[in-house]
């Protein structure tokens, strides 16, 4: 075979060689093909499962934040319980007094029971022991001290307030309290005591001290000359009782004031009620007698018959001439006497005499002496039964022009002044000393003050057979 026809075989051959792998390959990608179309459905399915898994609607939303909240929740309730625990168990073991507490504007944090009863008896002696000078503008009038209103104050509450804050409720109220506390200061509030009546009785005296005070329509019913007199009342200073009351406690509760300015107002006078004059004057007339039945024996009183025109008491106090301030209207009273009076029917139960008292004044002192003579008037002849209460003021009653009295010396506001009566409280104090001497029960006795000019005596009768007559 020669060269050329070697040449031109092997080139045929490598041609179906050739021709061969390309079938192959036509085969192969033929195949892979066929594969490739098979398996992307499969991938491209498995990629749109992935899609629907991490795809969430709005309700799963909202169910996943919940449940995320609740846990989150729960977790700081728990905390919050592990904290209060502790600081309830912290809590229990202070016995002292909590933070941020203050009393009388001290910090008292930390302080014992003893230290803080400590703190409040000395503060209580110096309230106790406190003077108030009461200024009308710039005029004392008076002084008045913490023993006339028996104030003091109240160690044992203010103790258990001050020692109890944080204790006395139950656990949640009281760890609350004190957590507050820490971010507020506490001031606790101080209790106090006080006479009521002693009270009253002593914004009575600061009224009648005022100077140029204001005096409503008054009356007075003279038994003695069987008159209903009326006084009429007089434009002037006054003050708020209500007001002056709150202003003369806060005064002794500030340790550090010791003065109090009245807040002084001037008024009109109020009219006198007619119709209530005469349901508290008008009464029957009522025979004395004696109950033997009882044991003691009682004895009862006659009682003398009053009564009055109110129409025509009416219009004398209506017309013009009776409406000037301070005049004295003297009105007459029917008067209706009892059948039976006690002097009748008790001579035969007593006749001794249980004491005696005998006090002197100058009778040169002519007003003085007028003053005494009236006074002793209305009790000359007075019976007190047994079992029955006599007032001296009540049997004195106004002293005033219409009754005869004249202006003589007498104290008021620490001083000593012309006032109608003067002199009079001899006879009280005589008649205090009889009483003593008689074994008598002494119900109610004012002494003679430089900040008072009343003086009075009651006493109860106690004596069974034997009666008191002055």
């Amino acid at each position: 075979m020669s060269k050329e026809e070697n040449l031109n075989e092997k080139a045929t051959h490598d041609e179906n060689i050739k021709e061969i792998k390309e079938k192959e390959m036509i085969n192969k990608d033929a195949k892979d093909l066929v594969v490739e179309k098979k398996s992307k459905p499969e991938k491209r399915l498995g990629a749109f499962e992935d899609s629907v898994t991490k795809f969430e609607t709005p309700q799963e939303k909202r169910n996943r934040k919940i449940r995320l909240i609740v846990i989150w929740t729960l977790a700081v309730i728990f905390a919050i319980f592990i904290l209060f625990g502790v600081i309830v168990c912290i809590n229990k073991l202070n016995d002292k007094v909590y933070k941020n507490v203050y009393l009388f504007g001290q910090d008292v944090s930390g302080m014992t029971k003893e230290q803080i009863e400590e703190i409040l008896n000395v503060v209580n002696n110096e309230i106790k022991n406190k003077k108030i000078s009461v200024y009308q503008d710039t005029n004392e009038i008076l002084v008045v001290t913490a023993e006339e209103l028996d104030l003091k104050l109240d160690v044992a509450k203010t103790l258990t307030d001050t020692v109890g804050f944080g204790r006395v409720d139950n656990m949640f109220i009281n760890n609350f309290k004190i957590l507050m506390a820490l971010a507020k200061p506490v001031s606790i509030e101080v209790s106090y005591t006080y006479d009521e009546t002693k009270l009253d009785n002593v914004l009575k005296n600061i009224d009648l001290t005022i100077k140029d005070r204001a005096v409503d329509d008054s009356y007075s019913v003279d038994e003695v000359n069987n008159k209903l007199v009326i006084t009429r009342g007089k434009t002037g200073n006054s003050m708020n009782y209500n007001e002056e009351k709150e202003n003369l406690l806060n005064t002794f509760k500030d340790i550090d004031n010791q003065k109090l300015v009245l807040n002084i107002q001037e008024r009109k006078p109020n009219e006198l009620d007619v119709d209530k004059v005469y349901r508290e004057v008008k009464r029957e007339a009522k025979d004395a007698y004696v109950d033997e039945s009882s044991k003691p024996i009682k004895f009862v009183a006659e009682v003398v018959g009053l009564d009055f025109d109110v129409s025509e008491l009416k219009q004398v106090l209506n017309s013009s001439e009776n409406k000037q301030e301070g005049k004295v209207i003297e009105f007459p009273l029917k008067v209706t006497e009892p059948n039976v009076k006690l002097t009748d029917i008790t001579s035969k139960y007593y006749n001794d005499k249980l004491s005696g008292k005998t006090t002197y004044f100058d009778a040169s002192q002519t007003a003085r002496a007028n003053n005494l003579e009236i006074a002793l008037n209305y009790l000359n002849g007075k019976i007190v039964m047994p079992g029955e209460t006599f007032s001296y003021n009540d049997a004195i009653g106004d002293t005033t022009v219409a009754k005869g009295y004249m202006a003589a010396a007498t104290f008021k506001g620490g001083t000593v002044v012309n006032e109608l009566g003067g002199g009079i409280c001899q006879t009280t104090s005589t008649l205090y000393d009889a009483v003593l001497m008689a074994n008598l029960e002494i119900v109610e006795r004012h002494q003679h003050r430089t900040s008072c000019w009343i003086c009075t005596t009651k006493f109860r009768c106690n004596s069974i057979f034997s009666c008191v007559r002055f």
